[in-house]
């Protein structure tokens, strides 16, 4: 039974867990690697980190206009010699290096000081290049000397060791005449570390247009050869289109778009990789939902191996009981306390009374019994001449003197006769048999109140009962 139990359960703890298993992990692969889904995963990246690259760009130029530093750069281009204004310049363009770091959050690469055509009059680091002409190589740098608007360009020139995002902003001087200009670059690689903070993309990449064509400038995540050419290929999509373009190659979704607040929008542009599924972690929920099952499937065996035991135990109590009665210990009776099988036990000990020709004991918790009258049946000749006024302390006294194998065989004599009178069959009554559920029902009166007992015969309207009575 119990093997059964567990077997029952268990099984149906096994296929639930693993309906469950097949069910979930089909319907988050659906979801998170929808092709659809990963695609309208890629053109949002795009967009999140395009905002965040012109963010960037606005901090810097944001920055630099309100620079304390650059309130004083009319003194630095005041002093009297070339070479005075030079030294001035790069210690100048060191402190703003130092100061833009922490308000950045990267630290930048260049920062440059012209004079108002646009040449060179010191940088940080060094003091190479003064006198060149900067607008010459960057011409977007003419506007911020002639109008004083600040700006922001991408520099990629890799001959030239130029991969930066460039803010610049005028310098003025006292009477609010431009001076010159302040220039400050953050290498691609660190904005776009900056621009990809929160970012899920499997791969991001900023395209440069440039004279071999759409180059990539910058590139975070796997750079494999595959994903750098589709990437590649998004972005001059988009350069060529002046339109945002999705893209499937292999098992990526592709997203790309110009990028025209730091540029001019056929220039640069931003192109990212859709990531492998759409929510990290998901793919693991159906293995955690079989561990529970198995925890679960745990919990079943053990509850069936203990609601099994407590059903097989008496079942098997009461089964060898009744394996002893038939081998002849024809005294054996069940004294169960089970809440389920207790009962049926007291029914089995009823029936074997019965087919064995014995009444249960009628005496209460006290060993007295019941308030019926306890004089021996007149009928019976053995008891026929007790004093129908005795009481039941000379009853008592009586039945206690008697010798053991006479009062044996006279309250045999006396059942029999009573049940023979009231018509009932006694021929499977032995005196051997009756003789030792008699001395059973003894000892366990005395066992229980602590006083002997002696029992008598009594008929009891249709029935034939055994009365206690206490000797001792």
């Amino acid at each position: 039974m119990r093997s059964k139990l567990i077997v029952v359960y268990a099984s149906l703890v096994v296929l639930m867990g693993v309906l469950s298993f097949g069910y979930l992990r089909q319907a988050i692969q659906s979801v998170n690697r929808s092709p659809s889904t990963l695609a309208e995963r890629a053109r949002h990246e795009v967009a999140y980190v395009s905002a965040r690259l012109e963010l960037a760009a606005l901090t810097q130029e944001r920055w630099l206009t309100t620079a304390p530093a650059v309130t004083s750069a009319a003194e630095v281009m005041g002093r009297g010699t070339p070479e005075a204004r030079g030294d001035a310049a790069t210690a100048y363009c060191d402190g703003l290096v130092s100061a833009a770091a922490p308000a950045l959050g990267a630290r930048p690469a260049l920062t440059v000081l012209v004079d108002p055509s646009g040449r060179i009059v010191g940088r940080n680091g060094s003091s190479l290049s003064r006198g060149d002409d900067l607008g010459v190589a960057h011409p977007a740098l003419k506007p911020t000397l002639a109008s004083g608007i600040s700006g922001s360009e991408v520099w990629f020139a890799p001959e030239r060791g130029e991969q930066f995002l460039v803010s610049y902003a005028p310098a003025f001087g006292k009477d609010h005449r431009i001076v010159g200009a302040l220039v400050l670059g953050v290498t691609l690689t660190d904005v776009l570390g900056v621009a990809a903070g929160g970012s899920d993309a499997r791969s991001i990449a900023l395209a440069f247009q440039s004279a071999k064509g759409v180059e990539l400038a910058a590139v975070r995540g796997q750079t494999e050869d595959g994903v750098r050419e589709n990437l590649t290929k998004a972005a001059t999509a988009a350069l060529t289109s002046g339109a945002p373009v999705l893209a499937s190659a292999a098992d990526l979704q592709i997203a790309a778009a110009g990028i025209g607040r730091i540029g001019d929008g056929k220039s640069l542009a931003l192109a990212v990789a859709a990531p492998e599924q759409v929510a990290s972690g998901l793919e693991s929920l159906p293995w955690s939902l079989m561990g529970l099952f198995a925890l679960l499937l745990v919990m079943t065996i053990a509850a069936g191996f203990m609601l099994g035991g407590y059903i097989q135990k008496p079942v098997e109590e009461i089964e060898e009981g009744l394996l002893s009665i038939l081998n002849g210990q024809h005294d054996k009776r069940f004294h169960l306390e089970h809440a389920e099988l207790g009962g049926l036990a007291f029914r089995i000990d009823q029936l074997l009374n019965q087919l064995m020709g014995v009444e249960e004991d009628p005496s209460d918790d006290d060993g007295r019994v019941s308030n019926s009258s306890v004089r021996p049946p007149a009928q019976f000749d053995d008891v026929s001449d007790a004093d129908p006024g005795a009481d039941e302390a000379s009853l008592a006294r009586r039945l206690g003197q008697e010798p053991a194998d006479a009062y044996y065989n006279r309250v045999y004599r006396e059942y029999v006769q009573a049940k023979t009178a009231i018509g009932e069959d006694v021929s499977h009554i032995s005196e051997d048999t009756f003789r030792q559920r008699i001395q059973g029902m003894e000892a366990e009166a005395h066992g229980k109140h602590g006083r002997p007992v002696r029992y008598q015969v009594k008929r009891n309207g249709t029935e034939i009962v055994l009365l206690a009575i206490p000797v001792g």
